[in-house]
């Protein structure tokens, strides 16, 4: 155990940070943290140091929060104010996990699966459906900049029958800023494969707005280390892929839904 000590303080800020959205309040997700770390000191033998640090922690703090047998019930102190911190909160408690272990903290479906012991298509079928309740609060104004034409028809149908509003398909960053202008969009997908010149022009088009944007291909590892919330998807045809990044940076937006972002802490 001594071995992790500071590989689980490292942890601490994203588990507490979990754990604040998944009780809906910092004081009742404090609790649970500080449950798990006693659980941890206490029964060492349940830590496995050949395992990866972070989904035993997820794993022990959801343990804690069962053993209280509270969850199913939004706290009096509940600090999320907006109608998306409190579509969150009112998911089921599977779906609520689900969709924060993959939103929120950025987890593969598969790990997330693992982690609440689903199976894979269990795990996705529950999180098309916490998607779905939160896409009936709120739909979001999607841009797209692609001079694909298959590519952005696709991409239409896509975010349409996602229930969400695509306001324009612009071929070049000159058209995309007169319709991010004229329409503003919540967010911004872009494919980086056809001559965009990459994140540079994107910036300079929003103009300091950090309006969240879904990138299609391009130079992943460069984009990453960027401070903007950037999403990165290397296989531009798969729609699947498409689809869930786009959720995910919904959902972890955070200048639109500030609610959310500073209930939980980041």
């Amino acid at each position: 155990m001594r071995a992790s000590v500071g590989s689980v303080l490292r942890l601490l800020p994203r588990l507490r940070r979990y754990a604040t959205a998944v009780a809906g309040s910092l004081r009742a997700g404090d609790q649970y943290v500080e449950m798990c770390l006693e659980t941890l000191i206490q029964e060492p033998g349940r830590f496995d140091l050949e395992r990866p640090i972070l989904p035993q922690l997820f794993e022990l703090l959801h343990d804690a929060i069962d053993a209280c047998g509270i969850e199913e019930t939004l706290p009096a102190d509940l600090e999320f104010d907006g109608s998306l911190g409190r579509a969150v909160a009112r998911l089921s408690p599977t779906e609520r996990r689900l969709l924060l272990l993959v939103a929120l903290e950025g987890l593969s479906l598969g790990l997330a699966a693992r982690i609440l012991a689903l199976s894979k298509g269990e795990a996705r079928r529950r999180l098309a459906s916490a998607y779905g309740a939160l896409r009936d609060i709120r739909v979001a104004r999607i841009l797209v900049i692609e001079d694909n034409k298959p590519l952005a028809d696709d991409l239409a149908d896509l975010i349409n029958e996602s229930g969400h509003m695509l306001v324009g398909i612009a071929a070049d960053t000159r058209r995309a800023a007169v319709l991010a202008q004229r329409r503003r969009p919540d967010l911004i997908v872009v494919d980086l494969h056809r001559g965009m010149g990459g994140l540079g022009p994107v910036r300079a088009m929003l103009k300091g707005e950090r309006l969240p944007v879904v990138f299609l291909g391009g130079r992943p590892a460069a984009l990453r280390q960027d401070d903007e919330p950037i999403f990165v998807i290397d296989d531009r045809r798969d729609m699947r892929l498409v689809e869930d990044t786009i959720n995910r940076a919904l959902i972890g937006r955070n200048d639109r839904d500030d609610d959310f972002r500073e209930a939980v802490g980041t």
